[in-house]
């Protein structure tokens, strides 16, 4: 897995992306766990500070999950 660093996204943005928490299809929990894991091994002091949100990254042909820290609002971008 690889991980993304991106600056704090205003509200507005975060609104349109499709949290974790939405029924939709394809849903794994064994994908944010394996995320999670990576994202605590890698960045020790993140503080999660919301459920995770559903992205693709078109241009690169990637997706996964974007993890915000609490702390700095940055957020995690973990494919």
């Amino acid at each position: 897995m690889k991980i993304t660093i991106y600056n704090e996204m205003p509200n507005i943005m975060l609104d349109r992306l499709v949290s974790f928490e939405n029924d939709f299809n394809g849903k794994s929990w064994d994908s944010l766990y394996k995320a999670m894991v990576e994202l605590n091994s890698k960045y020790p002091d993140v503080v999660i500070g919301s459920t995770p949100y559903l992205y693709s990254d078109l241009e690169n042909k990637t997706s996964g999950f974007l993890i915000m820290d609490q702390k700095t609002e940055n957020l995690y971008y973990i494919y």
